[in-house]
């Protein structure tokens, strides 16, 4: 009986239809980060985006129109504002979020990685020293929750004034 061996692999299969199996056999299904999609992957491999249109249209970042050390201004894919400090510590590749200097600088020092910079008026890009609370990690979970539970409560009471004038919502 002869074995197939692909190049360059230890690996040795009966013949390339049992190789093209095992390689079919080791997917993971995935759902896509930018546009929902479901598709198929190794195992080994870490994917997030279906296609190269898709990760570009997830990493995509908008560019303000003001500049900070000689590049501008962007908003990362989270909403918040970053800013070019390749000089600061906490930096991920140059890049650090506005928000947590501006509370550096109007503290003093620089934060402890477990302290969160909340926005009182949840703005994300609304930096301004007098919009910033530096809380703990549970604190700040929260303040969150509470304005989570205090919009769903207001979203509540606007699906019952609209049921009393206009009757139930139409089925989709």
């Amino acid at each position: 009986m002869e074995i197939y061996h692909p190049l360059g692999r230890q690996q040795k299969f009966c013949s390339k239809q049992c190789h093209d199996r095992g390689q079919r056999a080791n997917r993971v299904v995935t759902v896509c980060a930018a546009c929902g999609d479901r598709f198929s992957h190794r195992r080994s491999s870490v994917r997030k985006y279906c296609s190269k249109a898709c990760d570009a249209n997830g990493r995509m970042v908008r560019v303000l129109d003001r500049e900070h050390n000689g590049r501008p201004a962007r908003i990362n894919a989270a909403g918040y504002v970053m800013i070019w400090e390749p000089d600061h510590p906490a930096c991920y590749d140059g890049w650090l979020l506005e928000h947590r200097l501006v509370a550096e600088r109007t503290l003093g020092r620089r934060l402890e990685t477990a302290d969160e910079v909340h926005h009182i008026n949840r703005d994300k890009t609304d930096n301004r020293p007098e919009n910033l609370v530096v809380l703990s990690g549970p604190d700040h979970s929260y303040i969150t929750a509470l304005d989570n539970w205090r919009d769903l409560k207001e979203l509540k009471s606007q699906l019952a004034r609209y049921r009393e004038l206009y009757g139930d919502l139409p089925e989709e």
